[in-house]
């Protein structure tokens, strides 16, 4: 190499380490980018009937739950592989970790609660912090199913017409959404040993932007 190629290349490394010295933020919000979908637009939720229950929107690191008269109820913020969920009030209410086939669902102080994992036969399992099983999710041709232990259907998640709804085990329509959006992603509404709304979307949400490719296996 000549004495010019070899100024040159070390010109251009300089500069990279430069750059990446003085800007790491930089370099980490790229590798977080990276990692999850951005929410396309706005899904909106609506009861039977017609009327808006709550809508998820998109915003720029994440992602935010507003009522059907759009006062923020909870916000959504990424940071790398972590899901931090906080209230309107900017409280921290609880994190979402994600890793490929698993998310963890953690309390303000970084507790473990449950557990939401995709198994080698394609099924989901909600499971307790100590591995106890609470809610099995199966694939179906419309969607997902949900079943407790004993294989009783509590909820399904059907796809129908360019229409996603969350159904009870009577068949009726609890929530829907005319918005483009995974079965799997509407699926945590349906956990019911979840009482948080806060906290279902905030699931929702991991899932539906496939943080850290969460969703695969």
């Amino acid at each position: 190499m000549s004495a010019r190629k070899r100024a040159a290349v070390a010109a251009l490394l300089g500069a990279f380490l430069f750059t990446f010295i003085h800007s790491p933020a930089a370099f980490a919000q790229n590798a977080a980018k990276a990692k999850w979908s951005p929410l396309a637009k706005k899904i909106k939720f609506k009861r039977t009937g017609g009327a808006t229950a709550f809508s998820v929107k998109p915003q720029d690191n994440g992602a935010k739950l507003v009522d059907a008269s759009e006062k923020e109820l909870a916000r959504y913020t990424v940071s790398g592989a972590k899901l931090k969920i906080k209230s309107a009030d900017d409280d921290v209410i609880g994190y979402v970790v994600c890793r490929p086939g698993k998310l963890k669902i953690e309390d303000d102080s970084d507790r473990v609660l449950l557990e939401l994992e995709r198994t080698s036969s394609g099924d989901w399992r909600l499971e307790s912090a100590s591995e106890k099983m609470i809610y099995r999710i199966k694939p179906r041709s419309y969607g997902f199913e949900i079943e407790t232990v004993k294989d009783t259907s509590l909820y399904k998640i059907k796809l129908k017409g360019g229409r996603t709804s969350l159904r009870n085990a009577r068949d009726e329509t609890t929530i829907y959404t005319n918005e483009k959006v995974s079965t799997l992603a509407v699926a945590p509404f349906g956990f019911d040993v979840i009482r948080s709304r806060a906290v279902k979307a905030g699931i929702a949400v991991a899932l539906a932007i496939d943080l850290n490719g969460c969703t695969k296996k």
